[in-house]
């Protein structure tokens, strides 16, 4: 079976109480492509070093679950809240992700995310978006949008300046 990794500490109580049913993920890779190779030289001109100069393709790629597909839900995120939480007394050696559950996708769609130029807010584009972030686990639209683990999180890794696709998975909790 295939997992859905999670690591997300907002969100973790939701998880462990099982009224989290989605998770957002980038329908796109990036990867550096080599544009140049530059010469650094010192002040007297004399060349010092060879400089790779790189720029990011982005390539789109299909929808990693289908629904009706079964999964495994795990944690590998901060394991010390992880033990707080759930009063566990098992010692998880780090890099090794906890079982949650069995889940099985009932929905697969695609969103546009951005951050506003005029309001530096999240915008979420296809969806509604109250519906996306109570059901992706957070408490309220603020916490979702403010949280440093999404508006910094999807902005820093993903560069929402302008619009990027995501997919949104949704599951039932089987176990």
């Amino acid at each position: 079976m295939k997992q859905i990794k999670n690591n997300c500490v907002e969100v973790l109580p939701s998880l462990l109480d099982k009224s989290k049913t989605q998770i957002i993920r980038p329908a796109f890779n990036i990867v550096k492509k080599p544009l140049a190779v530059g010469i650094k030289h010192n002040k007297e001109g004399i060349p010092t070093e060879l400089v790779n100069k790189y720029y990011d393709v982005m390539f789109w790629k299909p929808s990693k679950y289908k629904v009706g597909e079964k999964c495994v839900l795990v944690w590998n995120g901060d394991m010390e809240l992880y033990h707080k939480l759930t009063k566990c007394k098992v010692v998880h050696k780090l890099g090794y992700p906890i079982r949650l559950g069995e889940v099985e996708i009932t929905e697969v769609f695609e969103i546009y995310m951005a951050i506003g130029k005029i309001t530096n807010e999240l915008m979420i584009n296809g969806r509604d978006a109250q519906e996306i972030w109570k059901k992706d686990g957070f408490k309220s639209g603020k916490e979702f949008i403010i949280s440093s683990i999404n508006h910094e999180y999807f902005n820093d890794n993903y560069d929402l300046s302008s619009p990027k696709k995501f997919y949104i998975y949704r599951w039932k909790w089987l176990k």
